[in-house]
């Protein structure tokens, strides 16, 4: 039982890492928070509010990689094309982000708080290793 100390403290710390809710937000893309300010920046024209934010839930989520090529192509060209950024750009990337079939991520509930005594040994197990001659070491 040398190792149940070790091995309870390990436990426990995991525990309670996902007991904090700053531990389980998704990561998101730098290029989704980068639209997602640029479309609170310039609220976008002819689209509904629940249509807004229902794009901006969905950019506060963590995106496959070739969603994020895709969000960064639509948000760079209009910029290289030299239009004017505004609310057009915002209702186009709006329609686009909602096109895209993605949903936004609910991030998972945190665990309860326990303490260390909490954590019990219900099994354990031990491995020994025979030496060449048979004898256990």
């Amino acid at each position: 039982y040398d190792f149940w100390d070790i091995a309870q403290t390990n436990i426990f710390d995991h525990w309670m890492r996902e007991t904090d809710p700053a531990n389980l937000q998704p990561k998101v893309g730098r290029i989704n928070h980068q639209v997602a300010e640029f479309i609170r920046a310039y609220p976008p024209r002819e689209v509904s509010s629940s249509d807004t934010k229902d794009a901006l839930d969905i950019l506060e989520s963590p995106w496959p990689r070739r969603e994020q090529i895709m969000l960064s192509g639509w948000f760079k060209s209009a910029n290289d094309q030299d239009q004017p950024i505004d609310q057009d750009l915002s209702r186009d990337l709006v329609n686009n982000i909602l096109e895209t079939g993605l949903e936004a991520s609910e991030p998972p509930l945190p665990l309860p708080l326990i303490e260390k005594d909490d954590v019990k040994l219900l099994c354990w197990m031990a491995i020994e290793c025979e030496k060449d001659d048979g004898a256990k070491m």
